[in-house]
């Protein structure tokens, strides 16, 4: 089951940390109220973070949706706006944009436009979703930060079952590089280059008896291989 957490204490929780550590970036992921996302959006700006890194959760990959069906024109009006870089999977760029059928790197290019024209600077669209459209390696489109830069960014595609948490990984890893000061479009390679690694040093374990294990985020402390 999900268990929502109540929007004040959300409010509390980034209160007591940007009130006192501060933080050069943030990352949302599941937020499953309108309300939350609002709350959020309120507390970015009310403590003026420098970037904002949305990962746009809707759906599980077990298909359950994660979201109320309000969230979608909230984190449109409230994050899109304030966001440093979106980072939708192909089944939420659809959604975000009422459907619009992403079946090719053509459209993914298109939908990334469509949505950099609803407000952040940044939008990387995820194609891990589309096997066989590019066979042997996972391709994402950036575009930002106008329309008319457009990126494509191709990793090998690693074949494993360990991929529990590779958008949370990306998007958290895309924040973790702004803050240290690199540019968007830089923040995005390196997160790209981490997680493909991740996945390639996770591969072969054996982690949990679920259908998308986990995968070994620390493999440059302790390598389980």
């Amino acid at each position: 089951g999900v268990h929502v957490v109540p929007v004040a204490d959300v409010l509390q929780q980034m209160d007591s940390v940007l009130g006192d550590l501060g933080a050069d970036a943030l990352k949302t992921g599941m937020l499953p109220t309108s309300e939350i996302v609002q709350a959020v959006a309120s507390k970015v700006e009310e403590y003026g973070v420098q970037h904002l890194v949305v990962d746009p959760v809707l759906v599980a990959t077990s298909g359950c949706s994660l979201a109320e069906s309000d969230c979608v024109p909230a984190l449109i009006e409230h994050l899109f706006p304030l966001a440093t870089v979106i980072t939708p999977n192909t089944v939420e760029a659809s959604a975000l944009l009422d459907e619009f059928p992403i079946t090719d790197v053509a459209s993914m290019v298109e939908a990334a436009r469509r949505l950099h024209a609803l407000g952040p600077k940044y939008v990387l669209v995820k194609g891990g979703h589309l096997l066989g459209v590019t066979p042997g390696t996972a391709t994402d489109v950036l575009c930002g930060p106008t329309a008319d830069n457009l990126q494509l960014i191709s990793r090998p595609m690693v074949a494993t079952k360990n991929t529990h948490g590779t958008g949370c990984t990306l998007a958290s890893a895309i924040a973790a590089h702004l803050s240290r000061g690199h540019e968007p479009a830089e923040a995005v390679v390196l997160a790209k280059e981490f997680v493909t690694e991740v996945l390639r040093r996770s591969a072969h374990l054996s982690l949990g008896s679920g259908k998308q294990p986990p995968m070994n985020h620390a493999f440059r402390m302790d390598d389980w291989n």
